[in-house]
């Protein structure tokens, strides 16, 4: 009997504490785990299981061991409580029950709250560890996030000087470069028309895989910019209506200041560039020709290539129609808007540009136009220059080139009677409709950005000597994101076990350590109670066994020499 009481007393709480310190390991494990991986890709998890995997077995584990020393402090508890003072002989059955699982423990918080504070807290933990495994799902969390690509760059086209492949001159001796026929010039034609029907064309931008998004922070580009200026005010009307030819023909002049077409002192003398007037005149027919055109358009070329201007165009419009009802009645001649818009060669820096592989369009955050000056010229090469001392040289048959391209596409010349039917636009392509009903403004500012856009780029542009800027290329992916607060719950549960475990040691120190024995229900017998009152019949259940033991009332105490359960009133 000796070397049993001997044997039992070796073992004390050493499984209980190892089981503890077996849990607390795993919480260990499960935080180094996840601040290896908070932050990282999803891609760059190598093993074969997933992390979420390995979070959810280290903490069932730890849970589970957990468990071991809350079972046995609750089963010691027992001996304890019926030792301190004579207690229901019932409360064994609801400590029992405690140790075996959250219900039970559910059923002693409601029924002993302060009979046992320490059985109460011990079931409390008991209950609400049924949440570490919901929790410790919801700790990960892979959500799609951006990250910075160090070994890859997105390059985008940047314009320091304008090499044209459209536009080549078969000898560097000619005058006016005679261009070389080649297949470029129909590109560039091509896009300026579709820029003038509202699609602009979209800059050359490298954006290599993996990578998702891509951003420039700033860079500056020799571009093409537009402005548009209504001149209305400074102009004149002088109509003359000759009912002969069913037609009125109205000439318009215009005073049009340095603000809006540049001096140079060699074009001064001559009228044909517009200085100092600009002469424009318009055929419109009679109300009686009802087969005639109610709109129109015309176009002037200004005097461009001067001061940084590419091409200058005088639109006049009447975009609401010609005629309209006077006050006493009669039809009346409406006044056109007259507008005038310049296409200039200009510095573009363009600041946070964007651009990704679900919206492929380089979108700058901002952009800051400065207007260039020319400030240099030979028979070949023009200098364009800004305030701020930014360069660039563009080839005179560039300049002259693109000049004409664009007239042929935007001059309207009504050069025959437009009410006899006959045509009234010398250029091919049909602008009439589009300059006349669209936002002219946006249309031609198209142009200037599809012009820009070709400047920047070699693959699929006018230029071969491009700049490419380097970005910044980001990758968007699953990442493994910790979601610390879910993890707060696990290791609660954890660090309350350890010390429940320490208080249950201490205040269990003098009672016998019998934890969940079965056998001492047998070895310590109940004293006190009369053989009739110890008779039960009909007793067929546990239940009624429990309403019966609910009336006894005893206490562990030592009695000739052992322990027994002695009743008390």
């Amino acid at each position: 009997m000796t070397n049993e009481a001997s044997t039992a007393f070796d073992w004390w709480w050493w499984w209980d504490i190892a089981a503890v310190l077996l849990s607390v390991t795993c919480l260990i494990i499960v935080a180094e785990v996840l601040l290896l991986v908070n932050g990282k890709p999803l891609e760059s998890w190598s093993f074969p299981i997933q992390p979420n995997s390995i979070i959810s077995v280290l903490t069932t584990v730890s849970k589970s061991a957990m468990l071991v020393p809350i079972t046995s402090c609750l089963s010691q508890l027992k001996w304890r409580h019926i030792s301190t003072q004579p207690r229901s002989l019932s409360h064994f059955q609801v400590f029992d029950d405690a140790s075996r699982g959250p219900w039970g423990s559910a059923v002693l918080a409601w029924r002993m709250p302060l009979q046992s504070r320490l059985g109460w807290a011990l079931a409390l933990v008991t209950v609400i560890a049924l949440g570490i495994e919901p929790s410790a799902q919801q700790i990960l969390n892979f959500p799609l996030a951006e990250r910075e690509l160090k070994n890859v760059t997105a390059t985008i086209g940047q314009a320091d000087f304008y090499e044209s492949k459209s536009m080549q001159v078969t000898s560097q001796n000619d005058d006016f470069g005679i261009q070389r026929l080649n297949l470029h010039a129909p590109r560039l034609q091509l896009s300026v028309l579709e820029a003038l029907i509202g699609n602009a064309s979209e800059p050359y931008v490298n954006c290599p895989a993996p990578a998702t998004r891509f951003k420039w922070l700033e860079f500056t580009s020799l571009g093409v910019c537009h402005v548009l200026h209504n001149v209305t005010h400074l102009s004149t009307r002088k109509c003359n209506r000759r009912a002969d030819v069913d037609y009125t023909n109205c000439t318009y002049i215009l005073n049009l200041g340095p603000e809006y077409i540049p001096k140079e002192p060699e074009s001064l003398s001559d009228p044909e560039r517009g200085f100092p007037k600009t002469k424009m005149e318009y055929e419109y027919c009679n109300l009686s020709n009802s087969s005639a055109p109610n709109q129109g358009v015309i176009t002037r070329l200004g005097p461009g290539n001067w001061n940084g201007t590419l091409a200058q165009y005088i639109f006049l419009r009447h975009s609401q129609g010609n005629w309209a009802d006077g006050p006493d009645g009669s039809r009346v001649l409406t006044y056109p808007d007259i507008l005038i818009s310049d296409l200039r060669w200009c510095a573009k820096t363009y600041t946070n540009t964007s651009t990704s592989t679900r919206s492929p369009r380089a979108t700058p955050m901002s952009v800051r136009n400065v207007m260039l000056e020319k400030t240099f010229a030979n028979e070949t090469t023009w200098t364009f220059s800004s305030p701020k001392g930014l360069t660039y040289d563009i080839p005179q048959i560039a300049v002259r080139g693109l000049n004409i391209y664009l007239s042929s596409m935007l001059l309207i010349d009504p050069n025959e009677y437009p009410c006899s039917g006959a045509s009234s636009r010398s250029s091919i392509f049909d602008s009439l409709s589009v300059l006349l009903t669209e936002d002219l403004w946006e249309r031609l500012d198209n142009v200037a950005e599809t012009l820009t856009n070709h400047l920047r780029a070699d693959i699929g542009g006018d230029n071969r000597n491009v700049t490419l800027a380097e970005g910044i290329a980001y990758i968007r992916e699953l990442v493994i994101e910790v979601r610390w607060e879910w993890f707060i719950l696990p290791v609660t549960e954890t660090v309350l076990t350890v010390v429940l475990l320490l208080v249950t040691i201490v205040i269990t120190g003098k009672v016998s350590l019998l934890k969940t024995s079965v056998m001492a229900f047998l070895i310590y017998p109940l004293k006190g109670w009369k053989e009739g009152e110890m008779c039960v019949t009909d007793v067929s259940n546990m239940y009624k066994l429990d309403k019966f033991a609910e009336g006894m009332y005893g206490k562990m105490e030592m009695l000739d020499g052992r322990y027994n359960i002695v009743k008390h009133e």
